[in-house]
């Protein structure tokens, strides 16, 4: 997030020495006041749009552009190749873009065409600096709930804002083409427990299924990681459910162990499943393995009101 909010922030300094130069040529070209609103409500309906795009596949986006690219290139607009994205991701097509212009000079037309484009990618990468600059306020937010840095190590708290916190550092893991669902019961009362190490449980067991699916690819159809919490008498259930591969039933027994692992030499430690279940019985709990073909949960149970 922080290289993506550098990088945001050199090209809005470039787009902006480019958006002002526009502005004060534009003012001057414009015979009438008339023209100049009209330039100036295009760019507001553009910046408006790309706010909240509409998504649109790679072939089509590919003809959008060309066909803008083309049209541009007709009336003498220089560079087409440049502006015409910034256009398609305004939901511009090469017949709104005409019929929105066709009546301003050619001299002028030109030139806001020029500075539209600019105002769509500048309010672009403000988006993409805001989008930024909260993604790093959340990884910073995520990382101290994550260490429990503020409070002491036993304490009493949320055990679905817990999940939620881990979560947030695999964030960019379901990039991957990994869907996440979550199925949380929101009447699960507080829990105390050393909150620090829990996070450590279900940094282990998240991983560990996001590993096996994305090295299993779409064996078992599309990549679902199912995270769910409720109650069952006294105590609190948390299953985290991948629909990888699975686990051999040879291995079932020994993925507790500790320096045991399926995976290649250098990608494993051996002791991610071995922390789990050490901590798990410090909290005077228990961890289950179900796993087939079809995919692997593990089951947490926690009781709610025993002290560690």
């Amino acid at each position: 997030p922080a290289a993506a909010a550098r990088q945001a922030t050199a090209s809005a300094r470039q787009l902006f020495d480019c958006y002002r130069e526009s502005l004060d040529q534009l003012a001057v070209k414009c015979a009438s006041a008339d023209i100049y609103e009209a330039v100036r409500k295009l760019e507001s309906t553009a910046t408006a749009a790309v706010q909240t795009p509409r998504a649109i596949d790679s072939l089509e986006r590919s003809d959008r552009e060309e066909s803008l690219s083309a049209w541009l290139d007709s009336i003498g607009v220089e560079d087409s190749w440049r502006v015409a994205p910034a256009f398609v991701d305004a939901g511009f097509d090469a017949i709104s873009l005409e019929r929105s212009v066709c009546a301003w000079p050619a001299d002028v037309r030109e030139l806001a065409i020029y500075r539209v484009a600019s105002s769509i990618e500048m309010a672009q990468v403000l988006a993409q600096m805001t989008n930024s600059i909260q993604r790093i306020g959340d990884l910073v937010s995520a990382m101290k709930s994550y260490s429990f840095m503020d409070r002491a190590s036993l304490a009493e708290f949320d055990l679905n804002q817990n999940l939620e916190t881990t979560l947030t550092l695999f964030s960019f893991r379901f990039k991957k083409g990994v869907s996440l669902v979550k199925h949380y019961d929101a009447s699960l009362p507080l829990i105390t427990a050393h909150g620090g190490q829990l996070n450590q449980v279900w940094t282990n067991l998240i991983d560990n299924a996001l590993d096996a699916m994305e090295e299993a690819g779409q064996r078992n159809g599309p990549l679902v990681l199912t995270i769910s919490t409720r109650r069952e008498i006294d105590d609190a259930i948390v299953e985290i459910t991948d629909n990888g591969p699975g686990i051999p039933p040879d291995v079932q027994a020994k993925v507790f162990d500790p320096f045991f692992t399926t995976k290649a030499q250098g990608d494993g430690t051996g002791i991610g499943l071995d922390t789990v279940y050490r901590i798990v019985k410090q909290h005077k709990g228990e961890v289950r393995l179900k796993s087939s073909p079809a995919g692997t949960t593990f089951t947490v149970r926690l009781p709610l009101n025993a002290t560690p």
